[in-house]
């Protein structure tokens, strides 16, 4: 095959492969940057014993009695919260006038809430997620002493991906645990993504008060399926409140590698480097939870919406892109490797890619190192700078 032929047709299917992040392709690389995976039947027995509350559950199932499984706080009843609550809070005097008002009226009217994620703990009502509330902004600790709690499985969390996904690994790992040990690992999973959300803004309702605790049982995924209705033609509308072409605040969730996961109004989506920004960053240092950056709506559906950032979305890229010529010699900086493609940071800001052969395998390069390239062509979309080891 021709040099720029082949150039072109390795640019074009890294290209597609970057831009296609199905459900599926999302939730496997979340998996392996939570390092969700079971290589022994010991690790998963270990698992099971951080996650189910009972010292002795681990007994009861090696002699085949039947473990229950965690209660959520949905399931249980108010009477069970409020000792629960007010065990944990054994010096509450009660909720302020104001606050107990402010909860009260949002409880009876349904309306959506803004906290901040602070924790996540395992409790004998199943694992919960702490948010602080300020009727300002969200952000202040724990505002006179009242906790905002959500239990794990109202968070909002695709369930049925995640028991898919680690049903498919532990098939691919040859474990065959058993439905508490499958479980075991969901909680723990769901464990450690919540973990990853810590400093993020969360939208949540009331579902119910327990004064005398200080407490609030909130729920994500309902406020999330409300916040889904701006997309959507509302009685007294002409159009939806948010459209495709719109640019509307997204907040980031969970930062990885080469993915970071934003909420847009109620859904969550899952974003690559490069529809981020054409610009070469490194998602971890540039992004935390919390943050917010505003981005394009470039389609909706039934199965959800996709976005691209709005500050790459304007920016003159192919500009900086053709500052380089053919031939140049570069010192640029490997800040991801990625489905068999190393990604640069240029001199100049812009992006490179180095794609993986063979006779590369002798350099073992790593992620912050500073490498010497030739510029040899540029990408179909004149985003990026293709590169080779000089």
């Amino acid at each position: 095959m021709p040099r720029k032929k082949q150039v072109a047709a390795e640019t074009e299917t890294t290209v597609a492969a970057e831009n296609e992040l199905t459900e599926e392709g999302a939730l496997e690389q979340f998996l392996e940057d939570n390092d969700i995976h079971h290589p022994s039947e010991e690790t998963a027995v270990k698992e099971l014993e951080d996650v189910l509350s009972e010292n002795d559950a681990s007994a009861a199932e090696s002699q085949g009695e039947e473990v229950k499984p965690e209660g959520k706080i949905e399931s249980a009843t108010v009477s069970d919260e409020a000792v629960y609550f007010a065990s944990v809070n054994s010096q509450s005097q009660g909720m302020k006038r104001e606050m107990f008002t402010l909860f009260s009226g949002a409880q009876y009217s349904g309306t959506v809430l803004t906290g901040r994620l602070t924790g996540v703990e395992r409790t004998p009502l199943g694992i919960v997620a702490g948010v602080s509330y300020n009727k300002n902004d969200g952000t202040l600790n724990n505002l006179n002493g009242v906790s905002v709690k959500i239990n794990a499985d109202n968070m909002g969390l695709r369930m049925d991906l995640i028991r898919r996904g680690i049903a498919e690994r532990n098939e691919r790992n040859g474990l065959n645990p058993s439905e508490a040990m499958f479980e075991a690992q969901v909680r723990n999973y769901q464990f450690r993504f919540l973990r990853r959300m810590l400093g993020a803004k969360i939208d949540f309702i009331t579902e119910s008060i327990i004064e005398e605790a200080n407490t609030v049982v909130g729920n994500r995924e309902k406020a999330m399926e409300l916040q889904r209705e701006n997309f959507s033609v509302q009685r007294g509308r002409e159009r939806a409140r948010y459209e495709k072409g719109d640019v509307i605040l997204s907040r980031v969730l969970r930062v990885a590698d080469n993915t970071l996961v934003v909420e847009v109004s109620g859904f969550e989506v899952a974003m690559t480097m490069r529809q981020v920004t054409p610009m070469a960053v490194i998602l971890t240092e540039s992004f935390k939870p919390g943050d917010s950056f505003p981005v394009v709506i470039t389609d909706v559906s039934d199965d959800g919406i996709s976005v691209i950032g709005a500050q790459g979305a304007r920016m003159d890229i192919a500009r900086k892109v053709h500052e380089y010529r053919y031939g140049s010699v570069v010192l640029a900086e490997v800040i991801s490797i990625h489905r068999g493609v190393y990604h640069l940071r240029m001199p100049n800001g812009c992006r490179g890619a180095i794609f993986f052969n063979k006779s590369m395998l002798r350099n073992r390069l790593k992620v912050g190192d500073m490498v010497t390239v030739v510029v040899v062509g540029f990408s179909m979309t004149d985003d990026a700078v293709k590169c080779e080891l000089r």
